[in-house]
């Protein structure tokens, strides 16, 4: 009973089947070039099928049908497959912006308690990367990843679109900053020369400015900035040595090496880090390209939509 019952069904669902495209072929007066090979649906072409070709004269109306049934087969499984390389495509682009997204939280969550727990520094702060920078990456970042996780979820290529060209901004701006920063290097040096130059004599700064000049000096164990203790009118505790002192020249129990190099090489290292996860931004933004725009091409294929 269920066996017959499992052939009624399949039945059914052949007959729905040619009549679907019984209608199909009656709407479009088809019959003649679909026997010629001429108008066959889907992907279907003459010669695919010699089976269906060779048939009686009576046979001519069931056979067009099971032929253009074979080719919306085809069709379907050509569908299912483009859909699969979309499926496929669709996940890696969610996981890598949703990776994107918790990357750009971190990025949020350190800068602000960097901000709010890290003392800055008026010497070096207003020529390296500042917290504020940090956290509007961050920021970018996590909407960028929100926009590429919606728009792979969605299916949406308007906002894959968007987030294709937010990324191309994006690294065109790292790469335009990587540039300028290999290129102007020496000029970079020379402008920061200039303003610690400018802070001379320190002890005539703000109290802010000489705080920070004698915290690097305990740090660095230095002595001024570009003249070695001739840059104070009263040389502070910070510039004084102890004979256990080895990295200095330390005479009459002060530091006489000036802080200007050990400024420079502070703040290279730190612009050396800056440009290594740059470079780290910029691979991960061309694989975010590279997905994204694998799915809208896909999307396009399979007809997907744009709102």
């Amino acid at each position: 009973m269920l066996y017959n019952l499992f052939d009624n069904v399949q039945d059914k669902i052949q007959i729905n089947k040619i009549n679907f495209l019984w209608n199909l072929l009656h709407a479009s007066n088809s019959n003649e070039r679909s026997l010629k090979g001429e108008g066959s649906a889907g992907r279907c072409r003459k010669g695919e099928h010699p089976q269906l070709e060779r048939r009686q004269p009576g046979e001519i109306g069931s056979g067009v049908i099971v032929q253009q049934l074979l080719c919306v087969c085809e069709e379907l499984q050509f569908q299912r497959e483009a859909m699969a390389v979309s499926r496929c495509i669709k996940y890696l682009l969610f996981l890598f912006n949703l990776l994107f997204w918790i990357c750009g939280c971190i990025i949020l969550g350190v800068g602000i308690y960097l901000k709010v727990t890290k003392d800055g520094n008026a010497i070096t702060d207003k020529y390296l990367p500042s917290f504020e920078l940090m956290i509007s990456i961050g920021v970018i970042i996590m909407v960028l990843g929100f926009l590429g996780c919606c728009g792979a979820y969605r299916e949406n290529r308007c906002l894959l679109l968007l987030f294709f060209i937010f990324l191309f901004l994006i690294f065109g701006l790292l790469l335009a900053a990587g540039i300028l920063a290999a290129v102007e290097g020496d000029k970079v040096k020379g402008f920061v020369e200039e303003k610690l130059k400018g802070l001379t004599p320190i002890s005539s700064q703000p109290q802010n400015v000489i705080d920070d000049m004698e915290k690097l000096q305990r740090e660095l164990k230095c002595c001024g900035l570009m003249n070695g203790p001739s840059d104070w009118t009263k040389i502070p505790d910070s510039c004084r040595c102890n004979s256990t002192a080895t990295e200095n020249k330390c005479t009459s129990s002060i530091y006489q090496e000036p802080c200007y190099d050990k400024i420079i090489t502070y703040m290279k290292s730190n612009m050396n880090v800056s440009l290594g996860i740059a470079f780290a931004v910029a691979v991960v933004l061309i694989f975010g390209m590279i997905f994204s725009m694998v799915l809208i091409c896909q999307l396009r294929k399979t007809g997907a939509t744009t709102s």
